[in-house]
């Protein structure tokens, strides 16, 4: 078989085929890789900052290429799909980041590189020179993992592409969910382009998000912002029930900012990983936070709050 390698790292073009794949073993990494998701407002930012962490793991916060990419599953042949995502996750992410390419230094992120790796290890990395294949087994010892919140629709058909992958799921209750939405306005057109979370680029059109379900899309337009936010809550969490949460793990916010050392030790079994310099002092910067609820579930549609009512039935939360 004619085989020819292009410029990127780990690929390789099957011309009798026309399809690009990638090494056997960066399939194997992705195939181990971490997500960390649920909706927004549900605690994935600090997770995702813990599992960030984690001895021989790189992270990357809600990578914007993903989006785009993530409503295509389905949609897309699904080799072409594994390899762009496969590509991206280990050459533009888990490489550059530990080549010391692709690190955040912002001082006032919570994804900056000095908050979860030490000095020492941020220092090895600016001042290495990687040859390709010294790169390429630093990569092959090591896990990716990446935030993104809005992504539980599409979570079982990534699944099937990856069962071995390691989901962790943030779920918290609706009304603080709401009130938090309504108070930074996501939903209510004034300080936004759009509705979209993510940015008009990403969405069904300018007032329409990516993972409004196709039977509603009308109602979205229709609906107040508090009936918005009810709205997001339901769509993302109703996928969630719809999944074998035996191959989540599923954490309870509430649960995990009343006692974050437990709830991260049960997440570290879950995805089989080990504490690093600096796991205990983020697990120390995890406060509690309550909202002051004004976006109460009594001053929605009664059809909308049933659906509420269900999701947390289902959640064991009644």
């Amino acid at each position: 078989m004619l085989r020819m390698q292009p410029y990127f790292m780990f690929g390789t073009l099957v011309r009798e085929e026309s399809v690009l794949h990638v090494r056997p073993e960066i399939s194997e990494v992705v195939g181990k890789s971490i997500l960390i998701t649920g909706v927004a407002r549900s605690g994935t930012t600090i997770m995702g900052t813990l599992v960030h962490t984690l001895e021989s793991v790189e992270f990357i916060f809600e990578p914007l290429l993903l989006y785009g990419l993530f409503p295509l599953l389905g949609e897309m042949d699904p080799k072409t799909w594994k390899f762009l995502y496969e590509t991206y996750l280990v050459e533009d992410v888990l490489a550059d980041s530990l080549a010391g390419r692709r690190l955040n230094f912002n001082r006032y992120d919570i994804s900056s590189i000095r908050e979860v790796k030490s000095i020492q290890d941020v220092d090895a990395r600016l001042d290495s020179r990687y040859r390709r294949l010294d790169l390429f087994r630093e990569v092959c010892n090591h896990r990716v993992a990446y935030k993104m919140p809005d992504v539980l629709p599409y979570l079982s058909r990534l699944l099937e592409l990856y069962p071995n992958m390691s989901v962790v799921v943030m779920f918290r209750e609706p009304e603080a969910v709401a009130e938090s939405l309504l108070d930074r306005q996501w939903f209510s057109g004034h300080n936004r382009i759009s509705d979209t979370i993510q940015g008009p680029w990403i969405s069904l059109s300018p007032d329409v998000p990516f993972w409004t379900p196709e039977k509603e899309r009308d109602s979205w337009g229709q609906a107040s912002p508090l009936e918005k936010s009810y709205l997001y809550y339901c769509w993302q969490n109703e996928a969630l029930l719809a999944l074998d949460r035996k191959r989540l793990c599923v954490v309870d916010y509430d649960r995990f900012v009343d006692d974050p050392v437990q709830q991260f030790n049960e997440v570290m079994r879950y995805v089989g990983g080990k504490p690093g310099s600096k796991t205990e002092s983020v697990l120390q910067s995890v406060i509690l936070k309550r909202e002051v609820v004004r976006a109460s579930l009594g001053d929605i549609a009664p059809e909308l709050r049933e659906r509420v009512l269900k999701i947390l039935d289902s959640m064991g939360c009644l």
